[in-house]
């Protein structure tokens, strides 16, 4: 399996709230002004393909303690999956993440999102089809 960024666990490209609820961690609540309850809980019914095998395999790890949420909205992102009791992100990329602006956008994003105390793991679509064993043992 290949990861693509050793120091960090990814979100996903779109943006979310900034804001807190209580005992939340930061930059997780409200949703920014630009992104709309309907466009959240379109991207949680509308999955690819990959997030959606992932996310059947994530679930099962709550029987470990590890409760994974699906388009979560930190900061100004809206990431594919993530662990917030453990500040850990995941982001599935497709193609268009391997072209230069993609890489810059998911270095800013990462960048910000590290300095909320956040780990983001990024892992390419055919890294789930091919190597899901992989991805989850990471």
């Amino acid at each position: 399996m290949t990861q693509k960024s050793a120091n960090s666990i990814s979100s996903s490209p779109s943006p979310a709230g900034e804001g807190g609820r209580r005992g939340a961690p930061d930059g997780w609540g409200k949703r920014p002004r630009n992104v709309s309850n309907s466009i959240v809980k379109s991207l949680r019914k509308n999955l690819t393909p990959q997030e959606a095998k992932l996310w059947v395999r994530l679930k099962e790890l709550k029987q470990s303690g590890l409760h994974f949420r699906k388009q979560v909205p930190i900061k100004n992102f809206v990431v594919d999956f993530a662990c917030l009791a453990r500040k850990l992100l995941i982001e599935i990329d497709g193609e268009q993440h391997g072209l230069e602006a993609g890489a810059i956008r998911d270095r800013k994003r990462d960048t910000e999102l590290n300095e909320l105390g956040y780990t983001i793991l990024r892992f390419w679509n055919h890294e789930v089809d091919r190597e899901i064993e992989s991805v989850l043992d990471t």
